[in-house]
């Protein structure tokens, strides 16, 4: 596998489309610094899949792409094309057979990233897995660019262990292992799901088993409910009418003791009256009395204030009189103080001022020196700097003169050598240009793009088709999901509501229905499975069939000829009668109506049934939506149930149920054969979508070894065509490049001349100036020091000043205060004082007239206590007849209360017994063997609680689904099902975990082999090439999966302890060493190496340059190289040149041929 052809466009500085044909074994690169040599092995990176920018010199994917130059535009894509020979069949898999393989990769600025093998668009995967083992990769040997080999030596011993994993070829190996570990990823994955649906339908089958065994708890305490609720309506019956009698005689007792509470109570009520009269007498004086002590004591309490206001005002005016005096003191002596500080801040002022005129005089005449001294500083400063600008100008000229000079010199000499190369090829080119036929090739592209794009747009329009039928599928799939959830939910409602509707109906007695079939009768319908009422009277109808509602519905009443094993009634459908407009029998819509139910009037509401029982007839009663029974001497109300568990309601949602799951189960197969359609219809798609795959495949790869071979005839001759047009141009280019640098040298000759005379002048002219310099500096210097002094003199008595002035503002503000403070605390003295004389006399006034309203006090209170003490008598009095009237109304009312409480008691006692009598015959039990049954002592109360336990028993159980054993059998069917695979992926989960085993132990085993030859190889590379020494490769562990490598060189007579220690021409030797080491094991298709002998000596040199002559039989060498020595050995050279800036072309040189032809 041999690399033949490099083809570049757009890339980096490769604009153009540019073609390295590489037929050599030996190739060198050269060019100057910058030409975009290296720009070679950043395509040979690019093209093989590296996505690191950085590896590519670049911060960004699209700094490949061409940005634009003088006179270019930027690039939009990067191209660039590998070409290998394959004839040895090097290549793995299902490129062995390939002859030649062309790798391809574009970018654009976009950053969409294209590949393509043999002209067909791949991944990037596919890419790698073309090179696994063969020593070329992103991180290989096979590629060493600039300063990579001292980053190789001194590598990491993780870093170096790659290395020899890609001479064992172990990329394959561990691309093996990673594939396989995720197959065991996603094999636990699986296996993860598998155990969350294990578990969830483990979680099922246990709420199902617990639901079964619900089911039977749920029928057993059916049964024990319906015998509870017989004993229970005995015990009630038995307890009412007992209650009943007791409440009668409870009833006559009553009335006989209220009628003599009523006597008692109206005789104290006359005496209490006229005790009540006499007492309101009495209160009246009293209030008469007290409203005058009330007046009394209110003036009196006026006078007191008055007296007292007076006192306080004349007290406190004292006292601001005291406060107001001691004020005036203290502002009149701070007065003092303030007009002595003034004066003394006055005379400092005028001082102040004075010495601050004086320091703003010598300032401003230093400041003024300061100035006239800095600019002769300056101007002085600004002379020098010309002048040494002007020498520093006319040194860069001569320099720049003499480089051009000898780069011109070199150049024309390189310029007559390029004349006579380019002579030379265009005469070869002329005789090899012809050779094309342009039609043939065009027909046979034509027929064959034709067939391919006809076996293309049929595969197109058949996978299109196939998605819509997968996508149809998809979609009855998932209908059909739904379906069968809803189906499944709908038989599990009604099954249940089946058994509950069988129990309620007596279809659940067994030996009834036995005798039943004996009769013939087992298929007669129940009368509530035929019954359709108007909505709304369900429950009315309900209450009055009672029983009925499980007779069964006979065209006559046949006589049965033997007696049934429990009660059953039969129903004569034929003689049903005609309803009346208003009765319940009107509100039958379906099946047959019972006369009796002409006997139940139609009313919306038990208050209106009530106020109505005066217009029925004595066998008539009233009934309610709600099932209320009122008749003419009885009320019966029904205990509240709900919505679903009447019959007739229950048989309505089976009615409606039932409908709804055969439009399901009809919807159900319909999709099913939808399903089986398409099912077939995808089969057939799908065998010929992969005919058709097959046989585009097969075009494609045709149509690509054709169109690789017309593009590369194409090439050629375009090719030849450009490279003619190209050496003419060049030769022309050359010719007049060669005239223009005569007449540059000649120019340059003088223009030397002339800078070397005026360089020697101005140095003379520099020297004289830099005495004059020092000397103003010194004197600029001192006048500034100067200057600084008087300004910061000046600065200082500013702000004395400064502050003095504000400080006698102040004082002047607090003198101005505290003169207008003295006048205000003088005049409020002298208003004070004048206030205070003229509030003397008023509070004389008023202590007398205080004293002469306590003197009326005593009379007063004496006629008030004579009042009070004959009120307390008279009140006494009338309290005493007032308990007593109160205790004989309470004893009447209490007597009333009792009576009306026996009345209702018998009246509830009456009701409850009607009620009891009621139920009984509704539920039609027979009353005298169950009360022989029973304990006379038993109570209904505790049948009652013990009734309610069952029925709480019933009621926690929740919902009911009696279809659950059907649905536990069917999952615990699944979940074995489940179980055998998850026993399935473990058993595969155990084989991936072998297989990694094995790839672990065959990756350890070829390390070590491949560890032992690179070693040996090393060991006889290195004495080789420095001539003698040691060097050995180390593991730093045991574990070879693991372990890194270290490198231990020491070069003739050195014992270094580390590979840092040595030189850098050194390290480029073992690192060559090193290299050849893993090509001696595992040679890449082609190597490449960067400047690799930069920092070696001639004699290196010529020992590297030897290896490669000796390696060159089995591996191609591209080299990059600067060395005179180096680019001997080479079989063709490639010159990179930059004539255009940023713009890189190729020059390529057969070295062998030259020879050849030269002799």
């Amino acid at each position: 596998m041999r690399l033949e052809k490099i083809k570049l466009a757009g890339f980096k500085s490769f604009v153009d489309p540019t073609t390295l044909v590489l037929p050599g074994r030996l190739i060198g690169i050269v060019g100057p610094n910058g030409c975009g040599k290296s720009n070679l092995i950043d395509a040979v990176r690019f093209v093989i899949g590296e996505s690191s920018a950085k590896h590519l010199r670049g911060s960004a994917m699209s700094d490949v792409i061409f940005n634009g130059a003088a006179g270019r535009a930027p690039a939009s894509l990067a191209t660039v094309e590998l070409i290998f020979d394959n004839n040895d069949g090097r290549a793995g898999g299902e490129f062995a057979n390939y002859a030649q393989i062309s790798v391809k990769r574009q970018v654009s600025r976009e950053g969409q990233s294209q590949y393509f093998l043999n002209g067909s668009r791949c991944r990037r995967r596919d890419i790698m897995d073309l090179f696994l083992g063969t020593g070329l990769g992103l991180r290989s040997y096979a590629i060493i660019e600039q300063g990579m080999v001292s980053r190789f030596i001194e590598s990491k011993p993780d870093d170096l262990r790659l290395f020899i994993e890609e001479a064992a070829g172990l990329s394959k190996y561990k691309e093996r292992r990673r594939e396989t570990e995720l197959k065991m990823e996603h094999t636990r994955a699986n296996l993860e799901r598998v155990a969350d649906v294990r578990a969830e339908l483990q979680t099922q089958v246990n709420r199902l088993a617990r639901q079964a065994k619900k089911a039977e708890k749920f029928r057993d305490l059916a049964r024990q409910i319906r015998i509870c609720q017989h004993q229970l309506l005995a015990l009630q019956w038995r307890a009412a009418d007992d209650e009943y009698r007791r409440a009668q005689a409870r009833l006559a007792e009553r009335e006989r003791e209220l009628k003599q509470h009523e006597a008692a109570w109206r005789q104290a009520e006359t005496e209490a009256g006229a005790a009540r009269e006499r007492v309101d007498q009495l209160e009246k004086q009293l209030q008469h009395w007290q409203a005058k002590r009330y007046q009394l004591d209110a003036d009196i309490g006026r006078s007191e204030q008055t007296v007292r206001h007076l006192e306080e005002n004349q007290a406190q005016r004292r006292q601001t009189l005291a406060e107001w005096r001691r004020e005036l003191e203290r502002t009149r002596t701070a007065l003092a103080q303030d007009r002595q500080q003034q004066e003394e801040l006055t005379r400092q002022r005028h001082q102040l001022e004075t010495e601050l005129a004086a320091a703003r005089q010598q300032a401003h005449a230093d400041s003024e020196r300061q100035r006239r001294t800095e600019a002769e500083w300056q101007e002085a400063r600004r002379r020098f700097a010309q002048l040494r600008d002007r020498q520093r100008q006319h040194q860069h000229e001569l320099q720049l003169a003499e480089s051009e000079t000898k780069h011109l010199q070199h150049q024309q000499a390189q310029l007559q050598q390029r004349l006579a190369r380019l002579g030379a090829q265009r005469e070869e080119l002329e005789r090899a240009q012809g050779r094309f036929d342009a039609a043939a090739w065009q027909q046979r592209l034509d027929q064959a793009q034709s067939t391919h794009r006809q076996c293309r747009q049929q595969l197109a329009q058949l996978a299109a088709e196939t998605q819509s039928l997968e996508r149809q599928r998809e979609q009855q799939r998932r209908e059909l999901a739904q379906l069968e959830s809803e189906i499944h939910r709908l038989q599990g409602r009604i099954s249940a509501l089946e058994t509950l509707q069988h129990h309620a109906l007596g279809k659940d007695q067994k030996a009834l229905q036995d005798w039943l079939t004996r009769q013939g009768w087992q298929k007669l319908p129940r009368l509530g499975e035929t019954l359709e009422a108007e909505p709304g009277w369900e429950r009315a109808l309900e209450a009055a069939l009672g029983h009925w509602l499980e007779a069964l519905c006979h065209e006559s009443l046949p006589q049965p000829p033997e007696t049934p094993p429990a009660s059953l009634s039969l129903l004569a459908t034929a003689t049903a009668t005609t309803p009346h407009p208003d009765t319940l029998a009107a509100k039958i819509l379906k099946g047959p109506a019972p006369a009796f139910l002409n006997r139940f009037r139609c009313c919306q509401d038990l208050a209106t049934a009530l106020a109505r029982r005066d217009r029925l007839a004595p066998h008539e009663c009233w009934i309610t939506p709600a099932g209320e029974q009122v008749g003419p001497d009885h009320c019966h109300l029904p205990r509240p149930a709900d919505e679903e568990a009447g019959v007739l309601t229950r048989q309505k949602t089976l009615r409606e149920l039932r409908d709804r799951l055969d439009r399901l189960q009809r919807q159900h197969r319909s999709v099913q054969a939808e399903l089986a359609r398409l099912q077939e219809t995808l089969q057939t798609h799908t065998l010929r979508q992969e005919t058709l795959q097959a046989r585009e495949r097969d075009q494609h790869a045709a149509l690509a070894r054709l169109q690789a071979e017309h593009q590369a005839a194409c090439r050629r001759h375009r090719e030849t065509g450009r490279r003619l047009e190209q050496l003419a141009r060049e030769s022309r280019e050359i010719e007049q490049e060669s005239a223009r640098t005569d007449a540059k040298l000649a120019s340059l000759d003088r223009r030397i001349a002339a800078l070397r005379q005026q360089s020697g002048e101005l140095t003379d002219q520099i020297q004289g100036h830099e005495a004059r310099l020092d000397r103003c500096r010194q004197q600029h210097e001192t006048a500034a020091a100067k200057a600084r002094h008087s300004r910061e003199q000046v600065t200082r008595l500013e702000t004395a000043l400064e502050h003095a002035k504000r400080t006698a503002d102040l004082l002047a503000g607090q003198l101005q205060r505290g003169e207008l403070q003295c006048r205000e605390l003088s005049h409020r003295l002298a208003e004070a004082e004048a206030r205070q004389d003229a509030e003397a006399e008023p509070l004389a006034r008023a202590r007398e007239q205080l004293e002469a309203l306590r003197a009326r006090r005593p009379e007063l209170e004496a006629a008030l206590a004579a009042c009070r003490r004959e009120l307390e008598q008279a009140v006494e009095t009338l309290r005493t007849l007032e308990g007593r009237r109160r205790r004989q109304e309470q004893a009447r009312d209490q007597a009333r209360q009792q009576v009306e409480q026996a009345r209702l008691a018998a009246e509830a006692a009456r009701v409850r017994f009607d009620a009891a009598r009621a139920q009984v015959a509704e539920a039609d039990v027979e009353l005298a063997p169950l009360l022989e049954t029973l304990p006379p002592e038993a109570d209904p109360a505790v049948w009652q609680q013990r009734l309610k336990h069952l029925e709480r028993d019933q009621a926690r159980l929740g919902d009911v689904n009696l279809a659950a054993i059907e649905e536990h059998k069917i999952l615990r069917e699944r979940l074995d099902f489940i179980d055998s695979q998850y026993r399935d992926l473990e058993a595969a989960l155990a084989l991936l975990e072998k297989a990694i085993r094995t790839i672990d132990r065959e990756t350890r085993t070829r390390f070590r082999e491949t560890f032992t030859a690179v070693d040996g190889h090393f060991r006889q590379r290195f004495p080789a090439l420095f001539g003698g020494g040691e060097a050995r490769l180390e593991l730093t562990g045991d574990d070879p999966l693991e372990a890194g490598v270290r490198i231990v060189a020491r070069p003739p007579g050195k014992r270094n302890s580390s590979i840092h220690l040595l030189s850098g021409g050194e390290k480029a030797l073992t690192a060559v060493a090193l290299v050849f080491s893993f090509f001696e094991l595992n040679p890449a298709p082609f190597c490449i190496l960067d400047e690799v002998d930069a920092p070696l000596d001639d004699a290196n040199v010529g020992r590297f340059c030897q290896l490669l002559q000796s390696m060159a039989e089995r591996v191609q060498f591209l080299f990059i190289t600067h060395n005179k020595i180096t680019m001997e050995i080479a079989d063709q050279l490639i010159g990179v040149t930059m004539r255009e800036p940023g713009v890189s072309r190729i020059v390529s040189v057969d070295l062998k041929r030259a020879a050849e032809m030269a002799a």
